[in-house]
């Protein structure tokens, strides 16, 4: 059962989302400007191209093309962290063109939290989820090269395997590679056409 500190702190909870959905709706309506305190501005540069040099030298394609695409997600934390502040503002200032509205700036100590996320949590759980899809696109890739072979004999050559699946020849010579090693397949080369290799199924379930 609830208690009145439970209910209070609830209320409070509902106050501050409140506050946020208003600063939200404010800022879309007037299309207000964010910008950044020049040291948070140094700092989010100099963390890109100190991380864009450590993740280029381990040669990672993936982590490269993720990194790629967070860096901007580390201004969007850090502009999400500002519109939750409790003294965040939008001001309104009188020009020629019409009036502009400009936000509470973005600071470092946010700028620091949003890189830091981006680098402790986002790219190792974003690795982790990629490499999962991955290799169940293998185990998939496998399963249907396995069901190819049983619905012909056991074996087919490798052109008309690969013409049959309609994948990618780095993907399929990949998944090939996988069953060999598991013993699931074997390679054999056609003693008559030098240039025909078979793919042999060499156990059945």
């Amino acid at each position: 059962r609830a208690t009145d500190e439970d209910d209070h702190r609830n209320d409070l909870l509902l106050t501050r989302l409140a506050g946020i959905r208003d600063n939200l709706h404010g800022i879309l309506e007037a299309e207000a400007l964010m910008d950044m305190e020049p040291e948070a501005w140094e700092y989010y540069q100099a963390w890109q191209m100190e991380n864009e040099e450590k993740v280029f030298s381990r040669k990672d394609r993936t982590e490269n093309a993720i990194f790629g695409r967070l860096t901007m997600y580390a201004v969007k934390l850090a502009m999400l962290f500002t519109l939750g502040r409790l003294d965040f503002t939008l001001t309104r200032e009188e020009a020629a063109g019409g009036p502009i509205f400009t936000t509470t700036s973005i600071s470092l100590a946010h700028m620091k939290e949003a890189c830091r996320l981006i680098c402790d949590y986002f790219m190792p759980t974003e690795k982790v989820l990629v490499d999962e899809v991955a290799s169940n696109a293998e185990k998939n890739l496998q399963v249907k090269i396995k069901g190819e072979l049983r619905r012909n004999g056991g074996k087919l050559k490798q052109r008309d395997l690969a013409m049959k699946l309609h994948m990618p020849k780095r993907m399929l010579g990949e998944a090939i590679e996988g069953l060999k090693f598991s013993g699931e397949i074997c390679i054999k080369a056609d003693k008559r056409r030098k240039d025909s290799i078979w793919v042999v199924l060499t156990k059945r379930e």
